[in-house]
């Protein structure tokens, strides 16, 4: 129902642009599934948020829910990127364990503010 809704949204939207609706909807959801590069960026797109979703399923089944998966992503991505782009021109082979152990602890620590709000004050 939420996709529907949100298509219908879309084509108004377009519509007040004066765009034609079924086209910016068919570029939008079929045509990446028609060309070998518009299904590879697919997957490059979809493979972090399948990653996610199974990290969530194992909270979910044991009871616990956490919202806020996306915006840890979010947080280790610009840690760990942070990290190489400060260190930029470095050879070193120590570069891609450090930038995983602190997109870590960048998902972690965004994690850990309602993690401590639950735990302190539920």
């Amino acid at each position: 129902m939420a996709l529907v809704l949100t298509a219908i949204t879309g084509g108004v939207i377009f519509l007040a642009m004066g765009k034609d609706p079924s086209t910016a909807l068919y570029i939008y959801f079929v045509e990446p599934l028609t060309t070998t590069s518009g299904l590879s960026e697919v997957a490059v797109k979809a493979g972090p948020l399948i990653l996610i979703g199974i990290g969530l399923s194992f909270g979910f089944r044991a009871g616990v829910w956490n919202i806020g998966a996306e915006g840890q992503y979010i947080a280790g991505a610009i840690a760990g990127g942070g990290l190489a782009v400060y260190f930029h021109e470095s050879e070193s082979t120590l570069l891609l364990p450090a930038m995983l152990v602190l997109g870590t602890l960048g998902g972690m620590t965004w994690a850990a503010v309602p993690a401590l709000l639950k735990t302190r004050f539920n």
